[in-house]
């Protein structure tokens, strides 16, 4: 067995292919572990259809015996469009050392947004994230600063009261939730139900003039999340309990219902409960949802 070997991925065409490689491939990488494992080169080259990318993925002697020779039989592929991202995602995500199982695991969290009403929009009102094992490790309810007034809590379909979000109460303003989140997201699986309508409520940026008022710093004009992202609802597994129509996507009361065998929203809603709800039923079919979303970052 050679001290190292490559997995190479040749000529990729155009800068955004490249980029969206890196996106999806590098940040993988380092999300499970494999960083200290292995080395990339890229090179970039010319020819008559323009711009290409070589890539090389260098995995050092570190990995099995066993896992090198899977990679080496499989791990290889050289196409000039993009690779597939799938059988990289088999090839080299799903064969990783059994060693570093648990700090995956770990680096899984899911997360539930509850949304209210304002004279802006629809704002965040409640945020709550439970790590791998279903337990609570962020819950707050939010508060704003004026101008900006929340005009209905949607108590009913949100949970959220108006006590709940007075920060004499322990709610925190907007922008203290955020940088939190955007911290707490970094590096992370992150399993959502419909997780593009939470990060673009929590991504919402502030007007100017508010943060002005209250002393706060602009984060970004632009908020990314350096994270890879799993959504519940987008599974094609989970589709047959969509009551409305595939197209639409279960929801996440029915899943529970009908993946969990027990039911949700019973009584008040709370986003630990539907949180905790997301990540079993994420758990259920892990393995898949994991390699059909290999390209899903939703960012």
């Amino acid at each position: 067995m050679p001290s190292d070997f490559e997995v190479k991925i040749d000529k990729l065409k155009g800068e955004s292919n490249l980029q969206n490689w890196k996106k999806v491939v590098l940040l993988q990488l380092g999300i499970y572990g494999l960083q200290k494992y292995v080395t990339t080169d890229i090179e970039k080259t010319e020819d008559n259809l323009g711009d290409r990318y070589k890539v090389t993925l260098l995995l050092q002697a570190s990995l099995s015996d066993d896992v090198q020779t899977r990679l080496i039989n499989g791990g290889s592929k050289t196409d000039e469009t993009d690779p597939d991202p799938k059988k990289l995602y088999d090839d080299i995500f799903i064969i990783i050392p059994a060693a570093s199982e648990n700090a995956i695991a770990e680096l899984k969290i899911a997360i539930d947004c509850e949304m209210m009403r304002s004279n802006i929009g629809q704002v965040l009102g409640r945020v709550s994230v439970v790590n791998n094992e279903s337990q609570t490790i962020f819950d707050t309810f939010v508060c704003y600063p004026k101008p900006i007034s929340v005009t209905n809590t949607d108590e009913k379909y949100s949970g959220i009261g108006w006590n709940d979000i007075d920060p004499k109460n322990g709610a925190q303003p907007f922008p203290e939730v955020q940088a939190q989140l955007i911290e707490l997201l970094r590096g992370r699986i992150v399993i959502g139900h419909d997780i593009q309508k939470d990060l673009k409520v929590i991504s919402m940026d502030l007007p100017s003039h508010v943060l002005r008022l209250q002393g706060v710093a602009r984060l970004a004009t632009s908020i990314t999340f350096d994270m890879i992202a799993r959504d519940t609802q987008k599974y094609s597994g989970y589709r047959r309990y969509a009551i409305h129509g595939a197209h639409q996507g279960p929801s996440l009361k029915n899943l529970a219902l009908e993946v969990l065998g027990r039911p949700i929203k019973q009584g008040r809603v709370s986003s630990v409960e539907d949180a905790v709800a997301t990540m079993e039923v994420y758990r259920n079919a892990e393995i898949d949802i994991d390699r059909e979303q290999a390209v899903r970052l939703d960012l």
